[in-house]
């Protein structure tokens, strides 16, 4: 079940809370009653779309991830043997094997779910650097796939 963030009436004493530290702050700077409570009507008319929209965009969300697929499983890459053997396109295989061994490294880790900046830190780089190499690397694919 939902959290207590979930329900109206926790985002409704929230928003009264907001409300009135912004009512104090005009009432002290002699804002017309009138001008404030105008004011008021038309952030509540907000509040109240946004919570449908939200209640709304929730029981969608609930309904699509249901009937997502679930991700199919990868074989299991943990060496460079792994890495060249689950590749079945020639191009790739061939730009590939004249990489570095950092970039062999990073499609391992990445294969493995690690996130980039873990593996930056593991191959002693920058996220720029790995960024580049992969780069670099996507141009020699695409400059043998021409040919």
């Amino acid at each position: 079940m939902g959290s207590k963030k979930d329900t109206k009436a926790y985002w409704e004493a929230k928003w009264r809370k907001e409300w009135n530290a912004k009512e104090k702050i005009m009432r002290e700077n002699n804002m017309p009653d009138s001008v404030i409570e105008d004011l008021r009507t038309f952030e509540w008319a907000q509040f109240n779309s946004d919570r449908r929209f939200y209640d709304n965009s929730r029981s969608w969300d609930r309904a699509y991830l249901e009937d997502l697929p679930e991700k199919p499983k990868m074989k299991e890459i943990n060496t460079f043997e792994d890495l060249f053997n689950a590749i079945d396109d020639e191009d790739i295989y061939a730009a590939l094997k004249s990489e570095s061994k950092e970039v062999w490294m990073f499609l391992i880790m990445r294969a493995n779910d690690m996130k980039l900046k873990d593996i930056a830190s593991e191959l002693h780089m920058t996220t720029n650097e790995i960024y580049g190499r992969i780069y670099r690397f996507r141009k020699k694919i695409n400059k043998k796939r021409k040919k």
